[in-house]
């Protein structure tokens, strides 16, 4: 929990900035068919550095205010990695030797991204926190299976 102590909102907000610019060089790029190697190579390190700092234990250490602020500073990144997929993937890019490895990283960013936009949204919800503790109680009360094998069984019971 000390790791997760140790990043502010502050540098979350710099980190995430820092990204959304390497994102925007390579739309840029792949937009103006510029060059994509250096700025797509410079990017996915900027995203590595990122992802590395949205941890989970950091993300449950969120105050609601501090979660809103994420959530609205994670939008446009989200977006834009996107727009940079979408745009590689027409272009044949993805697939390419020279440039796979590079957006897999971004695919892999893009998809941590959405997910803990997801969870900052759902866990701001006010109408869905009670429908967490009925789903919580129900799973309370019911058998638990040993393993796949007896799923199967009941099956063709």
């Amino acid at each position: 929990m000390a790791a997760a102590a140790a990043v502010t909102l502050d540098r979350f907000e710099a980190r995430t900035y820092d990204a959304l610019a390497g994102v925007t060089r390579v739309r840029r790029a792949l937009r103006d068919h510029g060059l994509l190697f250096a700025t797509g190579a410079f990017a996915a390190l900027l995203l590595k550095r990122f992802e590395a700092l949205i941890s989970n234990e950091w993300l449950a250490s969120l105050r609601p205010d501090e979660a809103e602020t994420a959530a609205r500073v994670l939008g446009p990144l989200h977006a834009r990695l996107s727009q940079v997929l979408e745009l590689a993937e027409a272009q044949g890019l993805t697939h390419h030797w020279l440039h796979r490895r590079g957006f897999e990283v971004y695919r892999a960013v893009n998809d941590r991204v959405a997910d803990v936009l997801e969870s900052l949204h759902l866990a701001l919800n006010e109408d869905f926190k009670p429908l967490i503790g009925v789903c919580a109680d129900e799973l309370k009360d019911r058998p638990g299976r040993r393993n796949w094998r007896s799923s199967l069984a009941a099956l063709r019971d």
